[in-house]
């Protein structure tokens, strides 16, 4: 499942509740775009139901970045423990989010070691290096930190496209986790300003 900014997060967790057994059709539409659902709203009948669904499953939130430069990620990490999940982020530690996602105790910060630093040479050895060391890194910690058993949802963010989402699909099927990819970008466009490169 792809959704992007037009859409909520809710709308891949619904998703994910449907196949629970969770009647959650009404809960897809006038939405806040960060997900989180009011107590007060006409979907906080389905509050409950929700958390009893989600009691003891899992949902890794991939961030192939800073994570505390990626507010929108944090606040579906948010919503996904409200919802009952046990969360876990992956990304670079570089600097703490701006949202107290301490105050969740569900909510697991898990660093990713980033590639080495490499300015001075040129983009056609950074991009290879950057990539087999990234995929490396994510896949093995994507598979010794979260659970063989209790992972439900996988949700990404894009860009970085590659190798995220071949990491992340590969994940996915070997656990039996449901993808979503939340997509902020095209990803080749983010390679072509970054390292200058031709149309």
């Amino acid at each position: 499942m792809v959704f992007g900014k037009s859409k909520s997060i809710i709308d891949a967790l619904g998703y994910h509740l449907s196949i629970a057994g969770v009647p959650c059709g009404a809960c897809t539409s006038n939405l806040p775009l960060s997900g989180r659902i009011s107590r007060n709203s006409q979907h906080a009948s389905l509050i409950p139901q929700w958390q009893a669904a989600c009691k003891g499953s899992e949902a890794a939130v991939v961030v192939l970045g800073d994570v505390g430069r990626s507010p929108r990620m944090c606040n579906h990490a948010i919503m996904l423990a409200e919802a009952g999940y046990r969360v876990k982020i992956f990304g670079f530690h570089d600097s703490d989010p701006e949202i107290p996602l301490t105050a969740y105790e569900p909510i697991e910060i898990v660093g990713l070691r980033a590639p080495p630093e490499m300015r001075s040479l040129p983009a056609a050895v950074q991009l290879p290096v950057k990539f087999v060391w990234n995929v490396f890194t994510l896949f093995f910690t994507l598979f010794f930190r979260t659970s063989h058993l209790h992972l439900r949802v996988i949700l990404m963010q894009n860009p970085p496209g590659l190798p995220t989402m071949l990491v992340c699909y590969l994940i996915s099927r070997l656990k039996t986790a449901r993808l979503t990819v939340d997509w902020h970008n095209y990803t080749y466009s983010i390679l072509r300003d970054k390292y200058n490169l031709e149309e």
